[in-house]
């Protein structure tokens, strides 16, 4: 079984620097909530892993049952801090279009 571990280092309320694995990751906020605005916030990265973690389980599961999907596009949209998305259901909506 796979663990993740990640560490987190922060130059400021709005910027930090997280090491993943091999890979170092840049979280930033827009100016408006005082960033510089130099890499996509936390909220947008929870919606970067919902968006493709939705992307994997649609190809995982089609794949299951052999249905063949050429691409996939999703959107993801949320306005409530990082917290309360992690903390309280999100409401989801899914639909399948055949091409």
């Amino acid at each position: 079984m796979y663990t993740a571990r990640i560490k987190t280092h922060g130059d400021s309320m709005a910027r930090s620097m997280t090491d993943v694995r091999n890979f170092k990751v840049f979280a930033d906020e827009p100016p408006e909530l005082g960033g510089r605005d130099g890499a996509p916030s936390p909220l947008e990265y929870i919606l970067v892993a919902h968006g493709t973690c939705l992307n994997y389980m649609t190809f995982f599961i089609a794949k299951e049952l052999g249905i063949q999907v050429r691409s996939t596009e999703i959107e993801v949209e949320a306005r409530c801090p990082v917290s309360d998305n992690i903390t309280n259901a999100t409401p989801v909506s899914i639909g399948l279009v055949a091409a």
